[in-house]
């Protein structure tokens, strides 16, 4: 099918605001709103009389989560790894972050998918639990300084994430008022992408926040064999399992999608249980669309721009 839309102009607005009113002056006609916006403007029956509000699932959804770099001294035992998913309260980070437009997750499969395992049930929210797993880990405050120790090093920790958005802004904040209720320090690094970048290739941190855009076939080696540990690949975290390395090379030759789809359910249980990353949430995706333009539809893998056209009277070519 051959494209109604002769061309396509991208504007980069870094306010969310400041896009949101660019939209409503009809100057821009697709933005990604920020969750807050989206329930504001969804509520808004004039709103929607000149601009669709759409939200929803595909399998390319990104998935958030902090990864704790197991060469640290912090974060080599499995045990801490499960108290930091224990002291996070991520179904109060839906509502209160994505206001509602979101769900917590298992693993770094699309929940919807084949590939993700719906038997397994997230790590529950139970502080005291973490304090016992810290506490069986070695990390205790031997001073009573208020902060946990352990062979004299301090529990403080350093987070880096991007800096300039302000779902990172917010989660750091409600992350390091959580962590510190059981006497760990969270040091906040926000860097521009590229520093960060080059931060996760040289595994130069302690831990991260980001998000990870996935697919309707994955392939998990780049992101959890061990192969792929330094030299550039993405396994940042540095996850060393060889059941899981095995698992991941079945999957690669795998055609029966009957089979195929059982490995991947083994090697999520061994993710949610080794807690390689804290895996917090996903959210659908949020578009703000004007209705100028006819048949926007929403599909099981997303929107279909190349489906779109506009009547004769709604034509507005940007320069």
């Amino acid at each position: 099918m051959k494209p109604r839309i002769k061309k396509m102009v991208f504007k980069f607005i870094p306010s969310p605001l400041a896009c949101l009113q660019a939209l409503k002056a009809h100057q821009v006609d697709i933005m990604i709103p920020e969750p807050g916006q989206f329930v504001e403007v969804a509520k808004d029956e004039d709103f929607q009389k000149d601009f669709y509000c759409l939200s929803y699932w595909s399998p390319w959804t990104p998935y958030y989560y902090i990864g704790w770099n197991h060469d640290t001294v912090f974060f080599n035992d499995r045990r801490v790894r499960l108290a930091m998913t224990h002291l996070l309260d991520r179904q109060a980070m839906v509502q209160r972050l994505l206001k509602g437009c979101g769900k917590v997750i298992t693993g770094p499969f699309y929940f919807k998918g084949s590939q993700s395992d719906p038997n397994i049930n997230p790590w529950r929210y139970d502080i005291a639990r973490a304090r016992e797993l810290l506490d069986k880990s070695g990390w205790v405050d031997s001073n009573g300084d208020g902060l946990r120790d352990k062979n004299g090093r301090k529990f403080r920790f350093r987070l880096i994430y991007s800096s300039g958005y302000s779902l990172y802004d917010q989660l750091v904040r409600m992350l390091k008022a959580q962590m510190a209720r059981v006497g760990i320090e969270v040091v906040p690094e926000p860097y521009e992408w590229s520093t960060l970048l080059k931060k996760l290739r040289d595994r130069d941190f302690e831990a991260n926040i980001a998000a990870w855009g996935g697919g309707f076939l994955q392939d998990p080696y780049s992101l959890w064999h061990s192969s792929q540990i330094g030299n550039s690949g993405c396994n940042y975290t540095g996850f060393d399992n060889r059941q899981a390395d095995a698992i991941i090379e079945q999957i690669r030759v795998t055609l029966d999608e009957d089979k195929h789809n059982k490995l991947f359910f083994r090697l999520h249980r061994i993710l949610h249980k080794q807690q390689p990353c804290t895996f917090l949430f996903t959210r659908p995706s949020l578009r703000l669309v004007d209705r100028r333009f006819k048949n926007v539809r929403i599909y099981n893998l997303g929107l279909k721009y190349h489906q779109w056209y506009v009547t004769n009277g709604k034509r507005s070519y940007m320069k």
